[in-house]
Order: C-alpha cells, then sequence, then structure tokens
C-alpha cells in the first residue's frame, strides 16, 4: 500500500447487545495493524443499526404489536426513517482509504440496511474489505441473496472466518480467502490480562436461562454480554459479572478455567487465552471453529492448539497483506 493509504476505518458498534462483539473488532484491529505496521486503524460505528428511540413512541409501538393496533407503530417506523437520513456517519465526513466489516456481515438483514452506505463508498472509490466475515442462517437462501447484494457492492475482498461461507463465495467475488474468526486474535493482542486469585468456570448465557446440566456453585461467575434485551432474570444464580468494558470481560475470560455459554464469542475469547470452553446453542455460526479443528465445542469441552492458531492466524494476515497490495 502506498504513503497515501494510512487510514483505514472498521466498521464497529453493538456491544451494547453483544459485548462479543467487540471482541470481534478488537481483534480485527490488531489483525489489521500486523498486516499494515504503518496505517491508522480506527473503529468508527458504521451506521448503527438501532437509533434512540422516544419512550412514547417505543410504548406506542408495543402496542402496536396488538391485533388490530398495528396502526400504532407507524410513528416509530417514521421516527426511524427521518433519524436516518439526518444520521452523519463519521465515514460520511473523514477521509479513509478503506473499509474493513469482520462478523455476521453476510447477512441479507444486515448488507441491505447498510446498502446505501456501501454504495456511497462504493461511488467515492473507497474499497470495502471483509475480514472474518460469516453468516447467520447458513442456507441457501441466505447465501443466494448475500451473493446478489456483494456483486453490487463489490467489495474488494472476501477472508471468510468459516470454510463454508469461503466455498458459498468463491466465484461470486474476484478476491476469497479462507481465513479465520478475527475474534481469535484478542488473545495476542491482550497479552497482559490483570491477574486474577483463583481461575474461575464462567457460566455465559444470554438467550435462555443456564442449562439444568450445570450447576453454579459459590466458585461459579455468570457473566452477560447483553446490556439489554436479556430475557430472563440477570441475578438469579450465582455471582453475577456485568461491565460496560470489553476489557473487564477480557480480563475474566483470560483468567478462567472453563467458559460454558451460548454466546459463540465468550467462547472464542477463552479459547483465544488458551483455556477451555463448550458451546450450548446450536447456532450455525458454530462453523467458525472448525477452521481451528475444535468443532466438537458444542458437545464437550474443548481447547485449542496454540500451534495450528498461530498458523491460522499467520493465514489470515498473509491475506490481509495480499488484499492491501492490490491497493498499491
Amino acid at each position: 500500500m502506498s504513503t497515501g493509504h494510512k487510514n483505514i476505518a472498521i466498521y464497529g458498534a453493538g456491544w451494547v447487545h453483544n459485548i462479543g462483539n467487540a471482541f470481534i473488532q478488537i481483534g480485527s484491529k490488531y489483525a489489521v495493524q500486523k498486516a499494515l505496521p504503518e496505517a491508522n486503524i480506527h473503529i468508527v460505528d458504521g451506521n448503527p443499526f438501532e437509533l434512540p428511540i422516544p419512550s412514547g413512541l417505543r410504548a406506542l409501538s408495543t402496542l402496536g404489536k396488538m391485533p388490530g393496533l398495528g396502526m400504532l407503530r407507524k410513528p416509530e417506523e417514521a421516527y426511524r426513517n427521518k433519524a436516518h437520513s439526518t444520521q452523519v456517519r463519521l465515514t460520511d465526513i473523514s477521509d479513509v482509504d478503506a473499509v474493513i466489516l469482520s462478523g455476521v456481515w453476510l447477512s441479507t438483514k444486515y448488507l441491505r440496511h447498510h446498502m446505501e452506505d456501501f454504495l456511497s463508498l462504493k461511488m467515492r472509490g473507497i474499497p470495502l474489505i471483509l475480514s472474518g466475515a460469516g453468516g447467520t442462517f447458513y442456507h441457501q437462501q441466505e447465501f443466494d441473496e448475500v451473493a446478489e447484494i456483494l456483486q453490487e457492492i463489490q467489495p474488494l475482498a472476501l477472508i471468510s472466518r468459516d470454510q463454508r461461507v469461503c466455498d458459498a463465495y468463491t466465484g461470486v467475488l474476484e478476491h476469497v480467502y479462507s481465513g479465520i474468526d478475527v475474534g481469535f486474535f484478542v488473545g495476542e493482542c491482550f497479552s497482559s490480562p490483570l491477574p486474577i486469585l483463583k481461575k474461575p468456570t464462567v457460566f455465559c448465557f444470554d438467550r435462555s436461562a443456564i442449562p439444568t446440566e450445570l450447576t453454579v456453585t459459590d466458585e461459579t461467575i455468570v457473566t452477560h454480554h447483553a446490556q439489554m434485551g436479556l430475557k430472563y432474570n440477570t441475578f438469579n444464580h450465582g455471582r453475577v459479572f456485568v461491565s460496560e468494558m470489553a476489557e473487564d470481560y477480557l480480563n475474566l475470560y483470560a483468567n478462567s478455567e472453563t467458559v460454558y455459554s451460548d454466546r459463540v464469542h465468550a467462547c472464542v475469547a477463552a479459547l483465544s487465552f488458551g483455556n477451555k470452553a463448550r458451546l450450548i446453542d446450536k447456532t450455525p455460526r458454530a462453523h467458525l471453529f472448525e477452521r481451528l479443528e475444535v468443532g466438537s465445542v458444542r458437545e464437550e469441552s474443548v481447547q485449542l492448539s496454540m500451534d495450528l492458531l498461530e498458523q491460522r492466524k499467520d493465514e489470515h494476515v498473509a491475506h490481509l497483506k495480499t488484499v492491501f497490495s492490490a491497493l498499491g
């Protein structure tokens, strides 16, 4: 990359809904910095999916979910449309040389919602690069819909986070590579965590209550990745850990004995530090663990081969170097 290409924006945000998004974005920044040491890497809010809504409109919209009251949802919809039309995005007013997308971006919902933004980047000649990207459902309908959108927005390259995504979009884009979830870089970039006196077992369940097969003891720490949207009583079991700080979670997962979770990136973080994890969830996004040969993470607690992790990280960084070299 020439001296003119120094400011790289990584589309971030979504931390209050899932702090695991922070792990992805922190890891993505580190991977890009390894590939392009001379560049300035910025995590920016990439056109947030949800905007603040006045409580009165939200209450009306909630009533509008009842049969026959659908019209009550119209004011909130109008408010959202107006808010999005006046919203200022940092990448609209800044001088960036490339935009990076990491995480669950190969989803019809997210790509369509950000379509105007991506087409604007395309018109301005700002390349879009997907690094450690995956989908939501992993069925053929999603692959077909996303392929159509990718052909329109024309990202420069796709480095997938699992082989199934790589296979699905090979031939759709000119430059497609098999990489890893960039959340696996956090163990390297967060290499000096705060010491904790005793390694705890950690339970992290946001989509449902803690499974009955797991026993909460006085030594268990129960975490949650969502600051909003939990569907059950957060403080029912054990010693509860909730924070607004991504580093707090990384400090904890770096020192954990085993993490049991329905959150993919609670497991990714723990594994990246060389600790054990088990994913208790049916999400197809778990395909990302197959790249590190721990596809059995849903059946048992697993631990990474750190040698294999280093190999996969080196491959991912090499792919990024290849992509950036194409920019001249």
